[in-house]
This record gives C-alpha cells, sequence and structure tokens, in this order.
C-alpha cells in the first residue's frame, strides 16, 4: 500500500477553510506544501480542486476523489473510492492527501504522517480538520515561525507520525 501524508493549515480550532477558500494568504506555509508535495501524486476532493488557482498543480500527479461517475477532468484523474485510488498509485511513493475536509476524515484513518501548519490565530470557517488523536498520533517534529510582514501569523510546522 502507498505511504499516505496529509498536509493541511489549520487555525487553532482546527479551522481549514471558508466558503471554499483557505483561511489566509500565507506565503511560507505555500511554499512548504510546494517543497513537500512537488515529484508526488497529490489528492484531492473536488471541491478543492475546484478551488486552485493553477490547475493542475504543476510537478505532481492530480488525483480528484468525486462521486459523480460521468467526472471528466483535463490534466486530473478521476476516482471514486479508496480501493479505486489504491489500484492508480505506485505502491513505493508518498502520496499527499490535499484537502478538503471530507478527504481529509477519509483519510485519516490509514494516513502514515500529517503536515500541519498550525496558524496561532482563530478563524471564521465553514470547513475543519479533523481532531489528532494523540493516542494514535505521536508528535514527532515541531518548528514555530513567527509572523513577518508577508506572513499575518505566528505559524507551527508540525509532522504528525502513526503509533499504531
Amino acid at each position: 500500500m502507498p505511504t499516505f501524508s496529509i498536509i493541511a493549515a489549520a487555525g487553532l480550532n482546527n479551522e481549514i477553510g471558508i466558503h471554499n477558500q483557505l483561511l489566509c494568504h500565507l506565503p511560507a506555509d505555500l511554499r512548504r506544501f510546494k517543497e513537500l508535495t512537488t515529484g508526488h501524486p497529490v489528492v484531492m476532493g473536488h471541491n478543492t480542486w475546484d478551488s486552485l488557482p493553477i490547475k493542475p498543480l504543476p510537478h505532481r500527479t492530480n488525483f480528484v476523489l468525486s462521486h459523480n461517475l460521468a467526472l471528466s477532468i483535463p490534466n486530473a484523474t478521476v476516482f471514486h473510492s479508496l480501493a479505486e485510488l489504491q489500484q492508480l498509485l505506485d505502491n513505493h511513493q508518498e502520496t499527499f492527501i490535499i484537502g478538503g475536509e471530507k478527504v481529509y476524515q477519509l483519510f485519516m484513518g490509514i494516513a502514515d504522517n500529517i503536515y500541519l501548519t498550525r496558524i496561532l490565530g482563530n478563524f471564521t470557517a465553514d470547513a475543519f480538520f479533523p481532531i489528532i488523536d494523540e493516542k494514535k498520533w505521536h508528535l514527532a517534529e515541531e518548528t514555530f515561525r513567527p509572523r513577518d510582514e508577508k506572513n499575518p501569523y505566528d505559524l507551527e510546522f508540525q509532522k504528525w507520525v502513526r503509533m499504531e
């Protein structure tokens, strides 16, 4: 089975988005996202695909989960179930789960890693990241990044590893 790594940015109350958009513009988080995911497959829901400013994400194989069996998306591979996705993936390559809320929930039980940018702020949101169960996940790395002129919030770059 491939290695699944979830990647997200969430506020202090697990907020991840509002109206199909990110909470705020954070160049430091976007740079980390690009560094980690470039060269790897990325998996997302149809709403996340629709929200991307550049489609497909360059230098990554883009997979889109949809219940619509007739959906076809140029420059992306549409799949309809986890079993179907596993047949499409190279078993030896890390695959990144990039959102949104329902897709994170689907993969939370099988993911190997979580790369979380914790935004040290509170936001109005309509989409949320699943709660990380610290009985199942170990915080393996955490790096603090202070706010600056381009990033309006303090950030914590975290890597969680499944303990099971």
